[in-house]
Order: C-alpha cells, then sequence, then structure tokens
C-alpha cells in the first residue's frame, strides 16, 4: 500500500484512469502502450507523412537546467532546433524548472533574452517549468511558426515596452498547447506604439496568428498600467490573460482568471 493507501493493483501514477498493471506507460498520462516513439515521447505526424516525427524528426532531451549555450541546455536546444531543417522534438526533464538568466532584450535568435522559436517544433514538457525570471519574456514564436506544447508551465516572463508578457504569437505563427498553465507574467507600462498605454497580453500576445488551447490555465498575469499621460489620464494594457488581434483562438476546457 502506498501513502495514498492505494495497493498495487489499484495504483495510477500517471492519472490516466488506467491502473499501472495495465499500463504499458504507467507514468505518462498520454499513453497506455509505447507506441512507435516509446513512453514519454507523444506519437505525433506533424507533417502528416504516414511516418512519426521521432522517427523522421529530430528529438532533443534536455538535461541541463543552466542557461547558456552549452550541450543539453534549453537554450541550446532551442538554437540547434531553429537551424534544423527537419521537425524537432524537445524533451525536458519531468517536474524540473528551467530559468532564464541570460539578459538581453530584442535579440530574436534565442542567444539571450527570450526563447526565439525560427522553427516548427514540438515541446514535451512533462511538467517541467521554464520561468524567465523577469529577464524578458519566455517564448516567442516567430512568423509563419507552428509550435506544438505540452504538460509545461511558463511563468516569470516580464516585457518592457512590449506585448506578451509571456509568449508573443507573431503573424501567421501557431501555438498548440495542451495541459498547459501561464502564470504570474506581466508587460510593461507602455508599448512600442504608445507611451502612454501598458502592453497588451500580460500573459499571451497573439498578432494576426493561431493559438490552441486544451485543458490549460492562464491565471495571475497582469498587463502594464500605462503612464499618466499630459491629459493625467492612464491607460492600462488589454488583455491580463490573453490579448489578440486578427487572430484565431480555440480555447477548450481552459481556465482564465
Amino acid at each position: 500500500v502506498d501513502a495514498n493507501g492505494c495497493s498495487d493493483s489499484e495504483r495510477d501514477s500517471d492519472n490516466d484512469g488506467t491502473v499501472d498493471q495495465m499500463d504499458g506507460c504507467p507514468y505518462d498520462s498520454g499513453k497506455i502502450v509505447p507506441g512507435e516513439c516509446g513512453c514519454g515521447i507523444a506519437d505525433m505526424d506533424y507533417d502528416g507523412d504516414g511516418v512519426t516525427d521521432c522517427i523522421d524528426g529530430n528529438i532533443t532531451v534536455v538535461t541541463s537546467t543552466s542557461d547558456d549555450l552549452t550541450l543539453n541546455s534549453l537554450r541550446k536546444a532551442i538554437i540547434d532546433a531553429n537551424a534544423n531543417s527537419v521537425y524537432d522534438t524537445i524533451i525536458l526533464q519531468s517536474a524540473t524548472t528551467y530559468t532564464l538568466s541570460l539578459s538581453g532584450r530584442l535579440e530574436d535568435q534565442a542567444a539571450t533574452g527570450d526563447l526565439d522559436i525560427t522553427d516548427d517544433l514540438a515541446i514535451i514538457g512533462n511538467h517541467a517549468v521554464i520561468d524567465a525570471s523577469g529577464i524578458d519574456r519566455v517564448l516567442h514564436v516567430h512568423e509563419g511558426v507552428n509550435i506544438q506544447v505540452s504538460d509545461l508551465e511558463i511563468r516569470g516572463g516580464k516585457t518592457l515596452r512590449r506585448h506578451g508578457g509571456g509568449i508573443y504569437i507573431d503573424r501567421n505563427g501557431s501555438l498548440a498547447m495542451k495541459n498547459c498553465t501561464v502564470t504570474d507574467n506581466s508587460t510593461g507600462s507602455e508599448n512600442e506604439w504608445s507611451e502612454t498605454t501598458g502592453g497588451f497580453g500580460g500573459g499571451i500576445y497573439v498578432y494576426r496568428g493561431n493559438l490552441d488551447l486544451e485543458n490549460c490555465t492562464i491565471s495571475n498575469n497582469q498587463t502594464g498600467s500605462g503612464p499618466t499621460n499630459i491629459w493625467g489620464a492612464i491607460t492600462g494594457g488589454h488583455g491580463g490573460g490573453i490579448a489578440a488581434q486578427t487572430s484565431q483562438l480555440t480555447i477548450n476546457s481552459t481556465h482564465i482568471i
């Protein structure tokens, strides 16, 4: 009997409704059989060519929590994925926090600041956390890029004069998030178009792109208050949780609080 009072025959470690004794992947809530890619890796076929991504793509397991450009770091994995022509899958360590610390905003190659994603990829979070610790936002999905993210928490993002405190999705970019949390992110007191309006989208900002949320939580994010203008008025940013401009959003079983 374990700490929860469950016997071996009753235990369901990943809470997927299948007891461990009958579950071929007892610690992967998305699978009960290993499939082609094994436990912990989704059997996805992003390009629809009939071959799963783990076979015809490139997989990187991030084993280092250091925010640097050395092998096995998250930042290095993102940079390498951006440079690859194949579809990439990045797998994070279970229940691990990856803290961003290389400061340097307005850089678009993921070398400093936020993690710029310029090529299609999937991130399998395994209940990990990416914490930007206030140095920048967490993720920047660039123009025309398609991203899939699962079981990941995005937190600690902070922008100055920019929208999207946690995540920014640029035009024609797409982000699909499943079983994710976006929390404790914020935008600055002004934005790139206005010195009198706070930044939009404390958690997520979508600019002419696509956002798909399934079973996610968007919580405790906030926009900048906006400075006082010459008339004494203060205009805060729009969308503490999510803000979008000319975009398509699909939201299912998701809490925005």
